[in-house]
């Protein structure tokens, strides 16, 4: 019984310490870091109102911010500054590595970069 209630005191302090460390990044606009603490306490207590909501809500950040990487990367390649376009969706790729838009887009600029290359 006193270990059972230990583990708990230790479950419910692991908690708050990853649900004050997980607010303090998603606050600093550290999205994906804050997601994978949110996520960890949810495996260990999965009807963590507080967490769910946040895990929701970094997601919903994240996509913001892979949508506004993407667009930029679409006008860098359509104005043929394809090094830009890559270094953006490689943004892309550091949050999602199967973003496969991303994928796509960045191998056809790399793509571009070579024939250029190939030029007299």
């Amino acid at each position: 019984k006193a270990k059972q209630m230990q583990a708990e005191i230790w479950t419910r302090t692991s908690i708050e310490e990853l649900q004050d460390r997980g607010m303090k990044l998603f606050n600093n606009g550290e999205y994906h870091r804050a997601l994978d603490l949110f996520e960890q306490i949810l495996e260990k207590d999965n009807n963590h109102v507080i967490a769910k909501s946040y895990v929701d809500e970094c997601k919903t950040k994240l996509n913001k911010k892979i949508a506004e990487f993407f667009n930029s990367g679409m006008r860098l390649y359509t104005s043929g500054n394809y090094e830009g376009a890559i270094a953006e969706w490689n943004r892309i790729l550091a949050l999602d590595p199967n973003h496969e838009s991303a994928i796509e887009y960045k191998n056809r600029a790399i793509e571009r970069l070579e024939a250029l290359e190939q030029l007299p």
